[in-house]
């Protein structure tokens, strides 16, 4: 039996910063007993069905001699033990059922090869660290970093708020943070100003409750933008009087996608729910420029051949909105998006629940990368030359150089295995020379889709169970055989990710309810611990 999962080490270097690992594969298909060097540099696991040549994640069979090996003078020696000792400082990478025991390891290039109790496991090490791994981020300014577990200003932990769900805007040494409700830090004097209401947390201004802050802007004049949960707001600069520019109830909360401060102009463009606006700020006009099917998760304006654009994304698709039209962009390349960044000229990154997805915008090429990592809505921050990603496991940085080469090398891979699918295809169809077999190729073909419809929505449910932890929505596609759009329908009317969500969040109130710390239940679940202390009192 051959499993194929991916997860993210929490641990790898300590609590602070991690050199993300990821599980590319495990065997236990037979017994394994040691590794070794060949003289190309390859790495070589003997076993109880023979040797076998590791090239990336894949075994090759070089011979079925059984036993422990050694390489001498180019060839392979077989004997019935190894002088070579084993170790345990890999211990933190394995399953905790495999962390008692000692362990043979072997490293080439990016890949770290263990064999522990007999089993074989291979790793990937990443070209990207992991900051804060035991904090679930939420948030970034130029000098801050907003978490479920608190604020750090310039490195250090203000005392409240203690998380934030929204935006941070940092201007003027000043740190205006949404965390429902809004809280103005003034780290000269560290002094700390809150606009809340005592009831339910909602932002509060006078007498006026204005729902749970998301985002906030400031304007050129001294005056703020705020969008919540009830709508989209201007706020004087004092913070004594606000004013609606309009008032719609929205789970997400409003969105501002735009502010143009141009001498002529001063426009906001926004989004509620299934919405997006333009409203200016001079004339006291709310212009409608586009409706959707689903609401709008995030977006911005582009300025291209001289005309105003903007693109914005929902759960599952991108558009382009002029002032004149509506081009829906990419679908079906992605879902459960939460977050968009334009990294490069005419080249956007999507955040999702599993992992990011670059868009190229002129040719729509979507390339997938960071795959099984759980990201955090509205947690993306750009620099001239780097981003932040935020994720429920602390956040990882990355120098624009740096993304752009790991798309590459996820295009160059794609390219090839396309090139290996069109070679394949073109012997399969050389092969195919008389009826007989035409017809056997597609009755071959019906039954393979037959064995995959078989599968339902329980079988679906219990592998998720079984591997909670490390579940994502490539991994349940990869076990089942199965696409994105076959899951989709398996799982309807619920979202893939939205289940997987749903499965942990059953265990963690089952969890609770039994007395578990909540360290055990972050090691059962998945989910960090700062994150089940957000969570907790909800499914108590």
């Amino acid at each position: 039996m051959v499993l194929k999962i991916i997860f993210l080490s929490l641990s790898l270097i300590g609590n602070v910063i991690t050199r993300d690992t990821l599980m590319e594969a495990f065997y236990n298909d037979r017994v394994y007993y040691n590794l070794v060097l060949d003289n190309d540099g390859y790495v070589l696991v003997s076993s109880s069905e023979g040797v076998f040549q590791i090239v990336g994640s894949e075994l090759k069979e070089v011979n079925g001699n059984r036993g422990y090996i050694t390489f001498k003078n180019g060839l392979i020696v077989h004997s019935k033990f190894t002088d070579e000792e084993m170790h345990s400082r890999f211990n933190h990478l394995l399953p905790d059922y495999y962390k008692s025991f000692k362990h043979y390891s072997r490293e080439r290039g990016a890949f770290l090869y263990l064999i522990s109790n007999n089993s074989l496991f291979i790793y990937k090490v990443s070209d990207y660290k992991t900051y804060l791994p035991q904090l679930s981020v939420r948030a970034f300014s130029a000098n801050s970093i907003g978490t479920y577990d608190g604020i750090f200003c310039y490195g250090k932990k203000i005392r409240i708020p203690d998380f934030t769900s929204g935006h941070i805007l940092e201007q003027d040494s000043t740190f205006y943070i949404c965390y429902d409700g809004l809280a103005i830090y003034r780290p000269k004097n560290d002094s700390i100003q809150l606009f809340k209401r005592d009831l339910n947390g909602e932002a509060k201004f006078g007498a006026n409750s204005v729902g749970f802050a998301r985002d906030i802007f400031k304007l050129n004049d001294g005056r703020f933008i705020l969008a919540t949960t009830k709508g989209l707001y201007i706020l004087n600069s004092s913070f004594t009087s606000i004013e609606k520019i309009l008032e719609e109830a929205s789970i997400n909360g409003a969105e501002i996608v735009h502010v143009d401060q141009q001498a002529e102009t001063l426009v906001v463009a926004f989004c509620i729910n299934n919405s997006f606006y333009e409203y200016s700020l001079r004339d006291d006009e709310l212009i409608s420029l586009a409706q959707f099917t689903k609401p709008i998760e995030d977006g911005f304006k582009t300025d291209h051949n001289n005309q105003k654009k903007y693109v914005l994304l929902t759960d599952s698709e991108l558009f382009l909105v002029t002032d004149r039209s509506k081009d829906r962009i990419v679908f079906n390349e992605f879902s459960n998006a939460y977050s968009l960044l334009d990294y490069d000229k005419d080249a956007v990154l999507i955040t999702t629940i599993d992992g990011a997805v670059s868009i190229n915008l002129t040719t729509n090429k979507a390339t997938k990368i960071l795959s099984g990592i759980e990201f955090n809505k509205r947690a993306v921050f750009k620099t001239t030359d780097s981003i932040k990603l935020g994720t429920i496991n602390g956040y990882v940085s990355l120098s624009i150089d740096q993304l752009k080469e790991m798309i590459r090398k996820a295009d160059s891979l794609n390219e090839e295995e396309r090139k290996n699918s069109l070679f394949i295809t073109i012997i399969t169809i050389l092969t195919l020379v008389s009826s007989i077999l035409i017809v056997f190729y597609f009755i071959s073909s019906r039954r393979k889709r037959d064995v995959a419809n078989k599968i339902d929505l329980h079988q679906v449910e219990t592998f998720i169970a079984n591997n909670l932890h490390q579940a994502t929505i490539d991994s349940i596609t990869n076990h089942f055989n199965l696409s994105l759009k076959e899951l989709y329908e398996l799982t309807y009317p619920n979202k893939p990710g939205k289940l997987i969500t749903k499965k942990r969040k059953d265990m963690v109130r089952s969890l609770l309810n039994q007395d578990k710390d909540l360290v055990y239940i972050s090691e059962i679940t998945g989910f960090s611990v700062s994150y089940l202390k957000k969570i907790k009192s909800s499914l108590i």
